[in-house]
């Protein structure tokens, strides 16, 4: 099952954990990130925040950044708020997937691939 990314962003981590793959997705521009665990396979490049430091990874919402776990089909999914007291501190997510779904409902369109 794909896991797709949530906004736009960058990169923060990608590697593998104790409980599978997880990626973390820095939106500070709006000063949100994103973190996806139990993941069975990325499909961004690997990094390490501490020992990598050359240019980030850029994502786009909807982009397919992993799968998730097949048995049982499970995906961790945190959102992260940016604060300057303590950086980032996990929030419940719900009230910001209603603002972030909005302009997605008057987005255009997928083409059909037979029609193409």
């Amino acid at each position: 099952m794909p896991v797709f990314a949530a906004q736009d962003g960058d990169v923060m981590f990608a590697g593998e954990t104790e409980s599978g793959f997880a990626i973390s997705i820095d939106h500070r521009a709006h000063g949100w990130a994103t973190h996806y665990a139990h993941l069975s396979r990325l499909f961004v490049t690997p990094r390490d925040l501490q020992k990598n430091r050359k240019r980030q990874q850029r994502v786009r919402t909807g982009d397919v950044i992993g799968y998730a776990a097949k048995s049982p089909i499970e995906i961790r999914f945190e959102l992260w708020q940016w604060t300057d007291d303590h950086g980032f501190v996990a929030v419940d997510p719900i009230a910001q997937f209603g603002a972030w779904a909005t302009p997605l409902a008057h987005a255009p369109p997928i083409p059909d691939k037979q029609a193409a």
